[in-house]
């Protein structure tokens, strides 16, 4: 067993790191259910999160462009109707 001390520094917390809660927002979900109501709102919500890798981020920008540019033909069929 070791001493107490090397056991209380093992759990301490590195120099350098603050720690921060963790938002709310930074949900698969959220990011998701943004996506489809309001792309632009999800899309700047994904690149935020810290839980999303680089390549997911790309992925949800492309689909975000995708849902928006499927959302302004609807709307263009609508106008020309």
């Amino acid at each position: 067993v070791a001493p107490a001390p090397a056991r209380e520094a093992r759990f301490q917390e590195q120099p350098g790191l603050q720690a921060s809660a963790p938002s709310p927002y930074d949900n698969p979900l959220w990011v998701g259910l943004l996506l489809a109501i309001c792309p632009p709102l999800g899309v700047t919500l994904a690149w935020t999160s810290r839980t999303i890798p680089p390549q997911g981020k790309i992925a949800l920008t492309v689909f975000g462009a995708f849902v928006m540019l499927v959302a302004t033909g609807i709307a263009a069929l609508i106008a020309l109707l």
